[in-house]
């Protein structure tokens, strides 16, 4: 949150943001609202179970996952729940957000170009960031896509980037894509379990991408408000360390790297993040 403060201050860029943190730790939330510094004023914290207000919960997508097979059943709810959360907090403005959103991992460090996240008429700016190519995981991610949507994913897992420009309108868009039919007599917040219920059990690994989900329907429905930007790609660093006494450096800058990736529980737990 300090990074992003001053990254965005030294770049001359907007000041007038909030942070909303989605989370299921409002103890450990409300602790960084009453740390000092300008950053930490901009705080709005909010709980995982006002976001759907509890329909569907983290247990419904458990049940569904556990129904669909194997593979969904080890991979678990967590993964794919989180992203939903994030999707439906900004088609809702949750917490105070508004048109012009900022999505970013809990793990993720932004390290610089913070001022390019949108361009001067609000378009929303994209790079493409390294990543060890599809392979199977291109397969596994645009299944779900192609069955909701029958439209392919575009581009290439590169745009699965831990952070994304996003309006409030794509997401709304995408939402309305992924709802079933008859949304009239649906349950609310029925697009969730219905996108889901789309998974093939032997893709379930890496089911599902909210970042390459909002690029690709930006691409396919909004290519004017959009801005692919040239040249120099993003980079990223991961910093990987196992167990919870094991320590590692934190770097505050790098010459090279627009982010930084905190990763300790979620490949353990997560097989396939």
């Amino acid at each position: 949150m300090e990074n992003v403060y001053n990254l965005k201050r030294a770049e001359g860029a907007s000041l007038d943001y909030i942070h909303v943190l989605v989370t299921p730790d409002s103890a450990a939330c409300s602790k960084l609202q009453q740390k000092p510094g300008p950053a930490f004023t901009k705080v709005r914290c909010l709980h995982d179970e006002e976001v759907f207000g509890g329909r569907p919960s983290i247990d419904d997508v458990q049940a569904l996952l556990r129904a669909k097979g194997p593979h969904s059943r080890s991979k678990g709810a967590f993964w794919y729940f989180q992203q939903y959360l994030k999707l439906g907090a900004i088609a809702l403005g949750a917490g105070g957000l508004g048109e012009h959103v900022r999505l970013s991992d809990g793990e993720t460090v932004t390290q610089r170009n913070t001022a390019s996240w949108f361009s001067g008429n609000g378009s929303l700016v994209y790079r493409n960031c390294g990543d060890n190519g599809d392979g199977h995981n291109g397969e596994r991610y645009s299944n779900l896509y192609h069955r909701a949507t029958g439209k392919a994913l575009y581009g290439s897992s590169h745009v699965v980037s831990h952070g994304q420009s996003v309006s409030r309108t794509l997401a709304r868009s995408l939402i309305a894509a992924l709802s079933p039919p008859n949304t009239s007599d649906a349950a609310p917040n029925a697009w969730v379990l219905h996108s889901l219920g789309l998974l093939c059990d032997e893709a379930a690994i890496t089911g599902f991408s909210e970042y390459w989900y909002l690029f690709s329907h930006a691409v396919e429905r909004y290519p004017a408000n959009i801005t692919l930007a040239a040249g120099r790609a993003c980079h990223r660093l991961e910093v990987r360390w196992a167990g919870a006494r094991a320590k590692c450096d934190r770097p505050t800058s790098h010459a090279g790297v627009d982010y930084v990736i905190l990763e300790d529980h979620l490949s353990a737990r997560h097989p396939g993040h």
